[in-house]
C-alpha cells in the first residue's frame, strides 16, 4: 500500500528541491546560474512559507484560489488567472 501525499506535501517536496538547486547554483562559479538562482530563491522560500501557514494556493489579489494546474507549472505562483 502506497503512502498518501497531499498536494501541498508534493509541492513542498518540489519547492525544497528547487531551493536546493538554487543554493547549489549560488555556490557555483557560473555567474549566470548565480544570477538566476538569486531571482528564484526568494519566491521558492515564500511559497514554502505559504504552505506552512496554510495559505498556499490562495491568490494574493482576490479571494479566488490558484488553479492546481498553474501551481503544478509554477509552484511559487502568487496570483490566480481570472
Amino acid at each position: 500500500m502506497g503512502t498518501y501525499f497531499s498536494f501541498e506535501d508534493k509541492q513542498r517536496k518540489r519547492i525544497l528541491s528547487r531551493i536546493a538547486a538554487c543554493r547549489s547554483a549560488i555556490s557555483s562559479n557560473r555567474i549566470d546560474a548565480k544570477f538566476k538562482a538569486t531571482k528564484i530563491l526568494p519566491a521558492q522560500l515564500a511559497a514554502l512559507t505559504r504552505i506552512e501557514l496554510g495559505l498556499y494556493g490562495q491568490c494574493i489579489d482576490c479571494p479566488q484560489t490558484i488553479g492546481v494546474e498553474r501551481l503544478q507549472r509554477i509552484p511559487a505562483a502568487l496570483r490566480c488567472i481570472t
